[in-house]
């Protein structure tokens, strides 16, 4: 990627006025919290200050790849003008070699390879081969710099194309963060004080009861009124595990394909939270009904798990973290050779 040299350079002052903001964003969040930090607003902190220094981080990267660009286009135009102007002595001498060999076999007039040249036109014709020789070798050294420098400059445009990529990891990681922060605290319906006087209580994930409490406010006058039902609260994790909302209550049936490697492969799509697990139990090559083997992480809410080794359909069911069944789906059937893929919601 190649920048003209009188190309502006990229301002760092919006990128630092947004840097400035998201810090102040955080320094709000950490002076008006309770003591300690809860963990929703540690991540909020968390993913203003990474958002900050990846904007502040993409213009200086920007920059440099400019600077860089700009160093390697005028190197390679200084070696492109070095080998004409080689090239071009080259072809000289060896035009004056041949009119030297025409004048001496005009004078003699014999043929070149007969003639017999005065001492002064040999010493001059030795002198420009020596002047040829030299410029030859010099050439070539030229060629072989510019193979060095050529591999340098790929190298270099590997490293700067490298550099890139992570600027934009670190951009995409900043992004995808704060969604997640953002929609933690919107999944408690009710006030501070009511939490705080009646916590919820742990129930089992597959449940969500909805309540029929009267809404804030309401006296018992409106008693005839039919009563509003309230938001089904989501359900803690047993384990106590940080659950961000990321949770799935839908099921889908499986779908199959045929895998060109061979394997039989099963590719979950599960919300279950941070800290939770996926396990498979069943009847297969390393499989049993008393303990489930863990599904492979694969990204946010996608699972894996295959094997090479199965010569007949597999039997199985899915588990949340080795203990909840997930109902919707029921029980497997998992043709070798072929790929499954399932929406399990618990």
């Amino acid at each position: 990627m190649n920048h003209h040299p009188d190309a502006p350079k990229l301002s760092l002052l919006p990128f630092l006025v947004c840097d400035l903001a998201l810090l102040a964003t955080a320094t709000l969040f950490a002076s008006r919290s309770t003591s300690p930090l809860t963990p929703t607003e540690m991540l909020i902190i968390t993913g203003c200050v990474a958002l900050g220094a990846a904007l502040l981080l993409i213009p200086v990267l920007v920059n440099y790849t400019r600077r860089q660009d700009a160093l390697l286009t005028e190197r390679q135009n200084q070696i492109a003008a070095l080998s004409r102007t080689t090239a071009d002595s080259a072809e000289q001498i060896s035009i004056a070699v041949a009119g030297i060999h025409a004048l001496a076999s005009a004078n003699t007039g014999k043929p070149p390879a007969s003639a017999s040249p005065s001492p002064s036109d040999d010493a001059v014709i030795r002198r420009f081969t020596q002047f040829e020789a030299t410029a030859k070798t010099h050439r070539d050294a030229l060629t072989q710099e510019v193979r060095q420098i050529a591999t340098q400059v790929a190298a270099l445009s590997q490293a700067i194309a490298t550099a890139q990529h992570a600027a934009v990891l670190v951009e995409n990681r900043a992004h995808a963060r704060m969604p997640l922060t953002t929609s933690a605290p919107t999944t408690e319906p009710t006030s501070s004080s009511a939490s705080t006087q009646n916590p919820p209580a742990i129930n089992q994930p597959s449940a969500t009861e909805p309540t029929d409490e009267p809404a804030v406010g309401e006296t018992p006058a409106d008693a005839s009124k039919p009563s509003k039902t309230g938001r089904p609260r989501k359900p803690k994790s047993p384990d106590g595990a940080l659950d961000l909302g990321l949770t799935s209550d839908t099921t889908a049936v499986s779908q199959s394909v045929p895998c060109a490697d061979g394997f039989t492969r099963l590719l979950a799509t599960a919300y279950i939270g941070i800290g939770q697990k996926l396990y498979l139990r069943g009847e297969g090559p390393g499989l049993s009904w008393e303990k489930g083997v863990p599904l492979q992480f694969v990204s946010i809410g996608k699972w894996s798990w295959e094997t090479a080794a199965a010569s007949a359909p597999i039997t199985a069911k899915l588990f949340k973290n080795d203990e909840i069944e997930c109902i919707g789906l029921g029980l497997l059937t998992l043709t070798p050779g072929h790929q499954h893929e399932v929406n399990a919601g618990f």
